[in-house]
């Protein structure tokens, strides 16, 4: 692990033990090495590609098939019941409706809540929104496809020709 020492105290030990031309060509290859290092982690910070929740829902009985569905991701507590989702979300926007920035711009639908209730707000609730905007959800069956040779497989099914 590397750390960091400032150039003055280096140049001082450098001045007391070697020659000053010898000092003066170790200091400037350190700054010309520690500005290269400092090019190198502005590229690392510059290359992370902005992401996206998709969440995929489950449909093996093709039930929401052809449904355009849109939502909001929102994480609970492992140990919570999914089911006390909305009831905490309601909780969230009465406390928020309560307060002076809530009584000018109360929040009226579950949108309104993912959107503008500050994250304080759903905490108390020990509730967390993901996505502040809605995002689509995939419809999926959930079976991968197998190839086989001349059949087609389907883990729900028997063997189809």
């Amino acid at each position: 692990m590397a750390s960091k020492v400032d150039m003055d105290i280096v140049e001082a030990v450098l001045s007391q033990n070697v020659d000053v031309y010898t000092a003066a060509k170790i200091i400037e290859q350190l700054k010309k090495e520690q500005e290269e290092a400092a090019v190198k982690d502005a590229e690392k910070k510059e290359i992370k590609p902005k992401k996206q929740y998709i969440p995929v829902i489950s449909d093996p009985n093709g039930e929401l098939e052809g449904k355009d569905i849109v939502g909001w991701v929102i994480q609970l507590l492992e140990e919570e019941n999914p089911a006390t989702t909305m009831e905490k979300l309601i909780t969230a926007a009465y406390d928020y409706n309560t307060t002076k920035k809530g009584a000018k711009d109360p929040a009226l639908t579950i949108a309104d809540v993912c959107e503008r209730v500050p994250p304080k707000v759903l905490k108390e609730q020990q509730i967390w929104v993901k996505t502040k905007e809605p995002v689509s959800f995939i419809i999926t069956d959930n079976v991968v496809p197998m190839e086989t040779t001349d059949k087609k497989v389907d883990r729900r099914k028997k063997d189809i020709e």
